[in-house]
């Protein structure tokens, strides 16, 4: 196990290390001056010296991106141009809310798409069936945002159900929630009932019922454990994407997280806030598969980390 996941590190960290010089280079890709790109209306030529030394512009470029490596690896993300609070600080103080969004998200995802996908794969060819598949066609064809205006309309606007803003209750975590979900759900729905047909007609599912077993007990204990196994992958890209989604959620409720503050550091132009934010949250996201490769030989039994530790 431990030299399984030491390789995994290995493999990721030439991700990693992409990830960061594409990061840096996001400065170097805006045309024109970065500092006046940063500024909006005139500056004058002391306010401008402060951004470049602040962002080290006026170092040559490989210095600048050695010390942009050796900070980003000690968790020193810079500061921000609008408020001079250290990026990570910020990210730190708004990360919690967007991971009790995603993970509410998820959760709901997966309850709701196992659910539908076994109910469609055991009455498969009915109409209940293609009532499941025309929902999650639904799910992966409408836009989040879309749907996250629908149902303010109607349950917060017509209804006045749950409340369109704000955060802190149950009330206000149902609708972003539920619309983050949506397109995960419709995914796992499709792959569920897939992976279902083809592990229902296997040879011991057909023996469990020779054996004269309970038919949910088969569906349940044999079938859907061996058919869950590659929802493990989509799950957990699923809340990777989740977390690039909470930049349009968090948008239209109105709510504190990672995700409104990249929209923020994008329309006030604040680049080490940006890059700070872009970087944390691709690093998550590749932790996330990491922890999935490995959550692979716990529920799979057919796979083997080897003996071999090096």
């Amino acid at each position: 196990m431990v030299g399984y996941i030491r390789r995994r590190l290995l493999l990721a960290m030439p991700t990693v290390f992409g990830v960061m010089t594409f990061v840096f280079l996001t400065l170097y890709l805006v045309p024109g001056d970065p500092v006046t790109a940063m500024v909006d209306g005139p500056i004058s030529a002391e306010q401008a010296q402060a951004i470049r030394d602040q962002l080290g512009l006026d170092e040559p470029f490989l210095v600048q991106y050695g010390k942009f490596l050796a900070k980003a690896v000690r968790g020193d993300l810079g500061r921000s141009i609008r408020t001079n609070r250290p990026v990570i600080t910020d990210i730190m103080e708004l990360l919690p809310f967007t991971i009790q969004l995603s993970i509410a998200a998820v959760a709901l995802a997966v309850i709701l798409g196992v659910t539908t996908g076994v109910i469609a794969a055991y009455w498969r060819n009915t109409w209940i069936d293609s009532l499941s598949l025309g929902v999650s066609l639904l799910g992966v064809s409408m836009p989040i945002f879309w749907l996250g205006l629908i149902l303010i309309y109607i349950f917060s606007v017509r209804l006045g159900w749950f409340p369109a803003t704000g955060q802190g209750s149950l009330e206000t975590m149902v609708m972003p929630a539920v619309t983050l979900a949506w397109f995960a759900g419709a995914v796992i729905t499709r792959l569920v009932r897939s992976s279902m047909l083809d592990v229902m007609n296997s040879d011991y599912v057909i023996m469990a019922r020779a054996k004269g077993l309970n038919e949910w007990a088969v569906v349940g204990r044999h079938a859907l454990r061996n058919a869950l196994i590659p929802v493990i992958t989509i799950v957990g890209l699923q809340f990777g994407n989740l977390l690039v989604g909470t930049v349009i959620i968090e948008t239209i409720f109105a709510r504190r997280g990672l995700g409104r503050f990249i929209v923020t550091a994008i329309l006030e132009k604040d680049f080490p806030q940006l890059q700070g934010a872009v970087l944390f949250t691709a690093l998550f996201y590749i932790i996330v598969n990491l922890l999935v490769d490995i959550s692979y030989g716990l529920f799979d039994p057919r796979i083997h980390f080897g003996t071999h530790e090096s």
